[in-house]
């Protein structure tokens, strides 16, 4: 209950469940903590805080294969053309058994 809690105040009321879990899992197996919170001495709760701050805020997704990447959300300066999503950069691929289960 005090993770749910915690990370209500970082999401709101309405958690997504399914992004915490895989952004919680990255950091085991990638360096993408260090690439986006790449200040000296960030511990990695600050940094995987961070993370989830900037996906509270719509600046990085998970896609629905699990893939990661950097956006710039929609009405934004940035924005695509159409006003809609502009994924900017794959930063973490899709987990290699997604990837073998839909092949």
């Amino acid at each position: 209950m005090r993770v749910l809690l915690h990370f209500r105040g970082v999401y709101g009321p309405n958690l997504p469940l399914g992004a915490i879990g895989q952004l919680e899992l990255l950091p085991a197996g990638t360096d993408l903590l260090s690439r986006l919170s790449p200040g000296v001495d960030v511990s990695s709760d600050d940094a995987r805080d961070s993370v989830h701050s900037l996906h509270a805020r719509g600046m990085i997704l998970v896609a629905d294969d699990g893939s990661v990447w950097t956006t710039v959300p929609p009405g934004t300066p940035h924005s695509a053309p159409d006003g809609g999503w502009t994924f900017v950069e794959q930063k973490v691929p899709a987990p290699a058994e997604r990837i073998a289960s839909t092949s």
